[in-house]
Formats: C-alpha cells, sequence, structure tokens
C-alpha cells in the first residue's frame, strides 16, 4: 500500500503540522530521536530514495529531499502517524524500537525483504534512528490525537489496539505512577514490587492491562459489573476479576488447558493464566503486543516485555484468551 502524496498535502493543510523536529545529527556519532517518543517522519541528506512504513498501515511513497518544510519529497513521514519500518538506498543504517533496544543494521533497500532490505518490525513503533555517513533528522508528535497521552480521565471512544500495545512498551519498564503511596493516582497506581521501594499488594498485572487498554487505548472504564473501578476510579486489579469484566462488556472467552491461541486474535487482546482451572483466582493477566502462530506477550509483575505466551505454563496452565470484537 502505497499513499497519495496529493491528498497528504491536502491533509496537512486541513489540520496543521503539530509534530517537533530534532537536531540534525551526523552518522554514526549521534542518533536521533528521543528513547520514548515514537518517530513520526525522518529526513535524509544525499539525494537518494528513503521511505518509511506506517504503524497498522503501509509503505509512504519513496522520497529523495532533505526539508521539513517540504511535505511533497522533503522528509518521509505523516504528521501524528508513528513509523515502525524505514528502508534507505545506499545507506547502512538501524532503528531503536520504542521500549525496546537496537535491531541489527541494514544495508538493503527492498520493503519485501524484512530482514535486509529495511530496518524494523512489523507492529513497533520507532523511537530512535542511526544512518552512517549521512545528516539526518526526526520528528515526533507534540499533539495528542494519535499518542496515548497517559490521561487519567479519558475520554471513552473506540478501543484503538495499536494505542494499547503502544502505552504497554512505554510504561512496561517506566512506570506511570509517581511513587508515594501505592494506590496514589499519578495517573495510575502501582501494585508492583519492581519500582518505589511497595511491598507487592497481589501484583500489578491486571491493573497494568486496565491502563493499557484504557488509558492507552481508550476502552471505556474498567469500573461497572465485576470490573470495581479501584483504586482510581477506572481499573481492575484482579486478574480473574478483570477477566469475568471483559467479557461482561462484550470480548469473547476460550479458555482451557494450554488452550491454543484463537485464530481471530489481535494484538491489544488480552491473556489471563489460572492455575487448577478456568474459574481459579490464582491469575495473571497480561496484553497481547505480538499476533501470529507464536503470539508474544508484556505485563507487569514480573515486568516482560513481548515473551512468548507459554512463559509460564507450568506455573498457570490454563490459558483464558479474551478478545475484543472490532
Amino acid at each position: 500500500m502505497e499513499f497519495n502524496i496529493s491528498f497528504l498535502l491536502i491533509l496537512f493543510t486541513l489540520v496543521g503540522c503539530e509534530q517537533t523536529w530534532l537536531p540534525e545529527v551526523s552518522g554514526y556519532s549521534d542518533y536521533a530521536g528521543i528513547f520514548g517518543k515514537p518517530v513520526t517522519s525522518l529526513r535524509i541528506s544525499g539525494g537518494t530514495e528513503y521511505r518509511v512504513h506506517i504503524l497498522g498501515g503501509g509503505w509512504l511513497s519513496p522520497v529523495t529531499g532533505n526539508n521539513e518544510n517540504d511535505s511533497n519529497n522533503g522528509y518521509a513521514g505523516i504528521d501524528g502517524k508513528q513509523i515502525d519500518g524505514v528502508a534507505i538506498k545506499g545507506a547502512t543504517y538501524k532503528v531503536h524500537l520504542l521500549g525496546g533496544g537496537w535491531l541489527p543494521e541494514v544495508s538493503g533497500y527492498n520493503i519485501n525483504d524484512s530482514n535486509y532490505g529495511m530496518a524494523g518490525s512489523y507492529g513497533k513503533s520507532i523511537d530512535a534512528i542511526m544512518i552512517k555517513d549521512r545528516n539526518y533528522a526526526t520528528a515526533y508528535y507534540s499533539g495528542s490525537d494519535h499518542i496515548p497521552t497517559d490521561d487519567p480521565t479519558p475520554t471513552p471512544g473506540k478501543f484503538n489496539r495499536n494505542d494499547a500495545v503502544t502505552y504497554a512498551r512505554n510504561h512496561v519498564h517506566n512506570i506511570n505512577h509517581k511513587c508515594g503511596t501505592y494506590t496514589d493516582c499519578s495517573p495510575a497506581s502501582y501494585f508492583g514490587s519492581e519500582h518505589c521501594g511497595y511491598e507487592s499488594h497481589g501484583g500489578d498485572c491486571a491493573n497494568f492491562v486496565s491502563q493499557c487498554l484504557v488509558l492507552g487505548g481508550g476502552h471505556p472504564k474498567l469500573n461497572t459489573g465485576s470490573c470495581r473501578g479501584y483504586p482510581c476510579g477506572w481499573e481492575e486489579v484482579g486478574a480473574k476479576r478483570l477477566g469475568d469484566c471483559l467479557r461482561e462488556k462484550g470480548w469473547t472467552s476460550t479458555c482451557g488447558y494450554h488452550q491454543s491461541p484463537p485464530s481471530n486474535l489481535k494484538v491489544g487482546d488480552v491473556l489471563i493464566y489460572h492455575s487448577g482451572s478456568c474459574d481459579n483466582f490464582d491469575a495473571h493477566a497480561v496484553i497481547v503486543t505480538e499476533a501470529g502462530t507464536n503470539p508474544k506477550i508484556t505485563c507487569h509483575s514480573n515486568e516482560k516485555l513481548d515473551v512468548s505466551y507459554t512463559y509460564i505454563s507450568d506455573e498457570k496452565p490454563y490459558y483464558q484468551w479474551l478478545h475484543f470484537k472490532d
């Protein structure tokens, strides 16, 4: 899929430009980006082709310029849209994943070759880029329409899976809580033990998944029915109760002993692990951050980023898959 540049020019004219450009850097002596802030646009010197892939979308048409004021051919990207892939002709380059690390460098230019022809991992936002022997710069989004705002009192709308996953990767190791008391809503509470010197209080797993769904993805508050909205008025902090609540809100549930992932599984769906049976309260909640044949999950207590869904298969062998019906 390639976006029409003329349409994009009209779009920029209508909504204006809110992305913020960072200073230009040179070669591998530095990198362009801010860890934790997804890259939305890229510009490169040299006059050869480069292009970017939009998270949840497709590859934009190639450009060759290096001018932040030229939305036609001066940079690759769309204001407010995160990118998860970069391809640069005649260059050696690498990217850093939001909430992750640097991927191996590549030197190819082929969007059909995800190993050597482009840098990135589809579905994972990029927050920094390095390009050898070039001058280059990146931009990040400074508005709030497309990037999760971490607002503790969001306006519920349509659940956005990609934003929920972005929140998970942003906050799996960087908690969205100012240390004080574990129930402080600053803006979210924190029931874990890895940070702040708190005792565990049962673990932060369901609280973290609630944050991903509501604060990140815009899901309606989880404070009715089986969900208690404790302590900040919008979340559920119990894993088994979270599964019950999501079912009440229309999520489909598939559960069984080492239950295989359902065919309709998508990123942003939820997995609850149970001990003994599917109704057991000894449970653990995670969010799906990669789908496919071997789904990956991200969670708190203990903190895990993009690990195989089978990582606690012996301890909690009953898998309850919860799927949001788009």
